[in-house]
């Protein structure tokens, strides 16, 4: 079973120490997840460890997971869809 990870707010800075302080970023078990989870392309790319500009190249050469548009920019993937691919094309 693969775990991805992804992160949702900056890390917070100590105050007066110049340094950063960093949390483990939140997980996010696609296969644990409600099927009909949707994500952004924000988060999916942080999950899969790609940039959205991979997200977006996938899509117009209609090779990543299936995704749906919601009107305008607003694009989601269902974590149902992810994992199925992510099955597919594990080798």
């Amino acid at each position: 079973m693969t775990t991805l990870h992804a992160t949702t707010s900056p890390a917070p800075t100590a105050y007066g120490s110049g340094m950063t302080l960093t949390a483990p970023p939140p997980t996010l078990d696609l296969y644990a997840a409600s099927s009909g989870l949707l994500l952004t392309e924000t988060q999916l790319a942080a999950a899969l460890g790609v940039a959205a500009k991979t997200l977006r190249n996938w899509r117009a050469l209609r090779t990543g997971p299936v995704w749906r548009n919601l009107g305008g920019a607003l694009v989601r993937y269902r974590a149902g869809d992810v994992v199925a691919w992510l099955d597919s094309h594990n080798g």
